[in-house]
């Protein structure tokens, strides 16, 4: 499942490539609703472009968009000053193994084991009609995701298949940055760690280092409505949470070369 899900996940990055679009900056005499490293950032700024509109209609509302736009305008600026003094540059080795780890030929693998045992289940004697209608719309849905990832890494032209790879070593660079991003954080600030369908995330030292941050007026947010909004996914708590134990080790070997979870139904 950790597997189909993170295939899925890439194939959404790659098909979204429209980069947010902060407008114009107001006069000076109008009220921000944030500050980031002395900068006033206004609500202006943090209305959504066209494109996204189009993107998310009837998924998220304008002001859902606008939170979004705020907490990835503060949460980038703030991981990019963390990684200019920490280990966060991904290497070409690890793209690498990203990229196998990762490939979509294993995912069509895994997609053919699933439906010839869900077929199989729907064949026992044994099965109820209610089994066999959940049995039915997991099927479907292993088709459904099935046909995504071979419609998005589909073969084409030469031109194409180079735009595809390089969009996902793109996507590849990106997650590996973000893992050692979070491995350098945890070692930094401990605390709790969870799974998520990205991998593994350490949103205990997400809350001290952001805490840590506002403290020293490295940010701040004045909108109350905004500030409790980007705060509500740091405080609240968290399913897959990863015991002490596990939290110490989860960091040894990078989430996708680990074949335990990787493979993970």
């Amino acid at each position: 499942m950790r597997r189909r899900v993170l295939v899925l996940t890439i194939a959404a990055a790659i098909s979204q490539a429209n980069p947010p679009v902060w407008g114009e900056t107001p006069t000076e005499s109008r009220t921000p609703v944030a500050h980031l490293f002395s900068k006033p950032i206004y609500a202006e700024e943090l209305e959504p472009s066209p494109q996204e509109l189009q993107a998310f209609k009837g998924q998220r509302s304008v002001e859902e968009l606008r939170q979004q736009g705020l907490n990835t305008r503060i949460l980038g600026a703030l991981q990019t000053h963390f990684c200019a003094t920490h280990p966060c540059e991904p290497s070409e080795e690890e793209i690498q193994s990203f990229l196998q780890a990762t490939h979509p030929s294993r995912t069509l693998e895994q997609f053919d084991a699933q439906k010839a045992s869900l077929a199989q289940q729907l064949e026992s004697p044994d099965a109820s009609e209610e089994q066999k209608a959940k049995l039915r719309e997991e099927l479907k849905q292993v088709e459904q995701a099935e046909q995504l990832v071979q419609g998005t890494f589909a073969a084409g032209s030469p031109e194409q298949q180079a735009q595809l790879d390089a969009s996902m070593r793109e996507v590849a660079r990106g997650f590996v940055g973000t893992w050692k991003f979070h491995k350098a954080l945890y070692a930094a600030y401990g605390g709790t760690v969870i799974w998520q369908q990205a991998g593994v995330e350490p949103v205990g030292a997400y809350r001290a280092w952001l805490e840590e941050l506002e403290r020293n007026g490295s940010f701040q947010i004045y909108d109350p409505n905004f500030r409790t909004q980007f705060w509500e996914y740091f405080v609240r708590p968290h399913p897959f949470t990863l015991d002490d134990e596990q939290a110490r080790h989860v960091f040894d070997v990078p989430w996708w070369l680990n074949q335990t979870h990787a493979t993970e139904r």
